[in-house]
């Protein structure tokens, strides 16, 4: 079964931020991580974070 990123992992509840780290920004000024908080226990999870293309080479 995959696990659900929105949600927390202690708790099961909607995370209620999702921010990107402003210390891991690239050489393009883009995060590389981003920072997800329980609003319901405080739980803070931080992974990385690849910004996903289409097939025409735009962001998604």
């Amino acid at each position: 079964m995959l696990e659900d990123i929105t949600k927390c992992p202690r708790c099961n509840t909607q995370f209620v931020t999702i921010e990107p780290v402003i210390s891991s920004l690239d050489e393009n000024g883009e995060a590389t991580k981003m920072e997800y908080v329980c609003g319901k226990c405080g739980y803070r999870k931080i992974e990385e974070w690849k910004p996903k293309e289409n097939n025409k080479g735009k962001l998604l």
